[in-house]
């Protein structure tokens, strides 16, 4: 859960990268579709008709909207985070730990097992 606003946490370069793509190709083909029909129904490029800064305004409004909704999801997640029944419970990080500790033990000893007991098998195997 993200309580901060978008800046304040990078994404992922492989996030990052696929959203810059569908972004760049998805404004492109918008910008510069052929003039034609699409079902029935008539279609051109939002730069291709009388006014072609449309893509521009239309992003500008798409990234004012983004803010406003990035500040309504931390204000909503503050204001529910300050309530006692929404908080999430607390976790015992030095248990965490040792609980997973203890599972990675088992699964070496069960993979150890495992390996000699393909060893046997494949000496069997042999003779």
């Amino acid at each position: 859960m993200q309580t901060d606003f978008f800046w304040e946490v990078r994404p992922g370069f492989i996030l990052l990268g696929a959203a810059m793509c569908s972004l760049v190709i998805s404004t492109f083909l918008a910008s510069f579709w052929p003039e034609g029909d699409l079902d029935g129904l008539p279609v051109k490029g939002l730069a291709l008709g009388d006014y072609s800064l449309m893509p521009l305004w239309i992003w500008i409004y798409c990234l004012i909207w983004w803010f406003v909704q990035d500040a309504l999801k931390v204000i909503t997640i503050r204001t529910l985070m300050a309530m006692p029944q929404f908080r999430p419970f607390k976790v015992d990080r030095a248990k965490y730990e040792e609980e997973n500790r203890l599972m990675r033990e088992k699964a070496d000893k069960e993979e150890e097992l495992m390996a000699l007991a393909n060893k046997g098998k494949k000496k069997d195997d042999h003779h």
